[in-house]
């Protein structure tokens, strides 16, 4: 989805949410859907002289904390506003916003072209998965499997080591699987 953040300009042909708000466009982006944003700066009074309506400025800071934290997929951005002085602090906000997303991105890529690490339990050797990604949605298919088909025997061992895999993962401080960092991100 498209995130348009104007108190006076309508929105574009193409983009989906219209808000004249800081908080409302930081609620949006809290919901993991939007994938693009544009962003004046100066956003007015608002309605309601009791509430702050915030500015651009505040949503460019608050994406650039998330992708510091890792917990805000990256996003297509731009500015639109005529404030040269809120714009310029917009966009170095963001700019720092990409760097961060850059740097996950590599670390990711990093981590993914590692040969995996093998572990021997008893008599067996196990090959444990490193991207955890993959790890997480082999678990659960291979969960949902044992429990639909009650086999027990290749899938028990291929779950087991799906699991020691992930668990050795998350021991070396290895990043969290990418549904998880946008979910940690909304419930902070």
């Amino acid at each position: 989805m498209r995130l348009w953040l104007d108190d006076i300009r309508p929105s574009p042909p193409g983009f989906d949410v219209h808000v004249k708000t800081a908080p409302d466009a930081i609620r949006f982006l809290e919901s993991g859907k939007i994938e693009e944003v544009s962003l004046d700066h100066d956003l007015g009074e608002g309605d309601d002289p009791e509430v702050d309506v915030g500015t651009g400025y505040d949503v460019a800071v608050w994406i650039e904390a998330k992708a510091h934290d890792g917990t805000l997929p990256r996003l297509v951005w731009n500015v639109h506003s005529a404030n040269p002085v809120g714009r310029q602090k917009m966009e170095i906000a963001l700019q720092n916003a990409d760097r961060f997303w850059g740097e996950h991105e590599s670390k990711r890529e990093a981590a993914m072209n590692k040969p995996p690490k093998m572990i021997r339990v008893g008599e067996h050797v196990y090959k444990l998965a490193m991207d955890p990604d993959f790890a997480l949605d082999r678990a659960r298919e291979t969960a949902e499997t044992i429990v639909e088909d009650q086999s027990e025997s290749m899938n028990a061992t291929q779950l087991a080591e799906t699991f020691l895999g992930l668990d050795e993962w998350f021991k070396n401080a290895g990043f969290y699987p990418a549904i998880w960092e946008a979910r940690r991100g909304k419930m902070e």
